[in-house]
């Protein structure tokens, strides 16, 4: 994979969402399009936990063209370079990313501990107390934020070794914090309003049977809502469902363990039967919903007189200076007659004209 290997600058922008961009020295690189970079440095983009200026990173990514802001990194994933002697661990710890700790009390630290430094801290050494310029309070941040710090680090390697993104990595931590472990371990597909459902599916095959249930229980809700969202409807045909699912396994799906998993499914409120269609139960509800307002609202008529309809349409065309057609007339009465009302039409029709009037 191509990288470039160096220090962050400077950082230029920031969100909450840990996206970044900045300028990175490039000090080492395998991509023959960026030797000219070498001892010099670029604009990088992606999404980061926290970055020092002191620290060397690996980044893995690609130089784009950005429409507005011209040449830059786009980083794909990342990794911190091991810290190899005591001056890189007092260049680390008095970084900015630990609050309180400056190059004194840091290189004091070092001084007592040397390589071992970060795992003294991570088992809360007292020692670290003695150093001067050191408090309680300091040594509790520091403790916490180096824990925290190397937790974050450890997964979101191991999310993006099993195929994640760095980006997609950060947002599932962000999101679940330590919880993602026992997602993933449970069941991945839990994420696949996180995660394009492909990419889900890939990782889980990778350790784990075609036919696992919990594989097949989210095909059929994944399946349900792309047909609805490809053919506009809020149903599908339980028999065109399983012709659709098949198309995802090596052998066909037993058709008992299909019929047994809508069971489930419609037990756990996930979906519904209806005669031989199912359909997802937050789009039956939210069907549902609609159609109950839609009941209401029509169930109230206006009192208003055509005859006063015919005045105000007059007026409006004579203060506009326009005219409108019988269709367009009958669409008006209609409107101001119901509280819900819809109006059809192709392109040119009249639609938005219509509507303004009634507006």
């Amino acid at each position: 994979m191509k990288y470039i290997k160096g220090n962050v600058r400077k950082i230029l922008y920031e969100n909450d969402n840990g996206y970044r961009v900045g300028l990175f020295k490039v000090k080492e690189t395998n991509d023959e399009n960026l030797t000219e970079y070498l001892n010099k440095t670029i604009t990088f983009n992606g999404v980061f936990l926290p970055l020092s200026n002191d620290i060397i990173y690996t980044f893995y990514g690609r130089l784009i063209n950005h429409s507005r802001y011209g040449l830059q990194y786009q980083v794909e994933n990342y990794e911190i370079n091991e810290i190899d002697d005591n001056e890189g661990i007092i260049m680390y710890l008095s970084s900015g990313l630990f609050k309180g700790i400056g190059p004194k009390i840091a290189k004091g630290i070092v001084d007592i501990f040397g390589m071992d430094t970060i795992e003294a801290i991570k088992r809360k050494d007292r020692k670290i107390l003695t150093v001067s310029g050191m408090t309680l309070k300091k040594f509790d941040n520091l403790v916490v934020a180096i824990s925290k710090s190397s937790k974050d680090e450890e997964n979101i390697l191991e999310l993006t070794k099993i195929g994640l993104t760095t980006k997609e990595s950060f947002l599932l931590l962000k999101k679940y914090s330590d919880n993602i472990k026992k997602i993933l371990e449970e069941n991945i597909y839990l994420l696949q309003d996180d995660i394009d459902f492909k990419k889900l599916d890939n990782i889980f095959l990778k350790t784990e049977s075609e036919f696992d249930k919990r594989r097949v229980k989210a095909l059929i809700k994944h399946l349900i809502k792309i047909i609805c969202y490809e053919s506009g409807d809020t149903i599908v045909n339980k028999e065109d469902l399983y012709v659709n699912i098949n198309g995802f396994f090596n052998e066909p799906l037993d058709v008992n363990n299909y019929n047994l998993y809508l069971q489930e499914l419609e037990k756990e409120n996930e979906i519904i039967t209806i005669n031989d269609n199912v359909a997802l139960y937050y789009f039956y509800e939210t069907e549902n919903i609609i159609a109950n307002k839609i009941r209401s609202l029509s169930s109230t008529k206006s009192h208003i007189s055509d005859k006063t309809i015919n005045g105000y349409i007059e007026n409006y065309e004579e203060i506009n200076s326009i005219k409108l057609n019988d269709d367009q007339k009958e669409a008006i009465k209609g409107s101001l007659k119901n509280n819900f009302y819809i109006i059809t039409g192709g392109p040119g029709t009249g639609k938005s004209a219509t509507s303004l009037v009634v507006k």
